[in-house]
């Protein structure tokens, strides 16, 4: 198993918020809203590592007494708030919750971007209206064409959710090890955010979440939280 997913990791390919960012202001430059519209999609997809064809495209806006509605966004107490009635892996759904990110990315942040689209509009508003799965996988390919992303044909939107979970996995700040084998040497490592976390994003609760790891990082990661858990004891 360890080494089938060392050979499909090779041909995965991952949107991550750099693109993501460049598309918004891509679309930004365009007189045809849609691409805007579309760039949006793609934001709450990355946002809330979704899966854009049963899981983005149906949110509405706002709650509607009575309605059934399979996802809802809302803003609440200065958060961004997607509840969705059901999801893959968990058919008694989920809420999502989102806070300000603009000290990492303002670009992307889901209070300051995404919270101004949701305030004003009508509750029951479908936000993606119109929209189709296979739309946005050719709207995807053709933005990032225009941005100049390699190999742009090959992509489809999945590879937002999966990017979004590589940029938590590369996300992270220096982290001292010391090694007691070498005479207490000091090593400094990336690491990115711990393991659960990642996990907890995603609500990946299969090892499917492998899939959007890399792996040769994963196992370094894990060595080093290990590592960092442990109480250092010198002799």
């Amino acid at each position: 198993m360890h080494n089938f997913f060392r050979r499909s990791y090779t041909s995965r390919l991952f949107l991550c918020r750099q693109q993501i960012e460049s598309m918004l202001r891509w679309a930004e430059n365009e007189e045809d809203v849609t691409h805007s519209a579309m760039a949006m999609l793609f934001l709450v997809t990355y946002v809330f590592l979704l899966r854009l064809p049963s899981e983005a495209l149906p949110i509405e806006v706002g709650r509607v007494p009575g309605k059934q509605q399979q996802a809802v966004l809302e803003m609440d107490d200065g958060k961004l708030i997607l509840t969705l009635m059901r999801r893959k892996n968990r058919p008694a759904g989920s809420k999502l919750e989102r806070t300000c990110w603009c000290k990492e990315s303002c670009r992307t942040c889901p209070v300051h971007v995404l919270g101004p689209a949701v305030r004003g509009i009508q509750p029951g508003t479908a936000l993606f209206g119109g929209f189709t799965a296979a739309g946005a996988n050719c709207a995807l390919k053709d933005m990032l064409g225009k941005i100049g992303v390699p190999k742009a044909k090959e992509y489809r939107t999945h590879d937002i959710r999966r990017g979004h979970a590589r940029d938590l996995q590369l996300s992270g700040a220096s982290a001292l090890v010391q090694s007691r084998k070498l005479r207490w040497q000091h090593f400094v490592f990336m690491v990115g955010a711990p393991l659960w976390k990642i996990l907890a994003a995603g609500e990946w609760r299969s090892p499917a979440f492998l899939e959007y790891m890399d792996i040769h990082r994963l196992e370094n990661d894990v060595v080093v939280q290990v590592c960092l858990s442990l109480p250092v004891a010198r002799e």
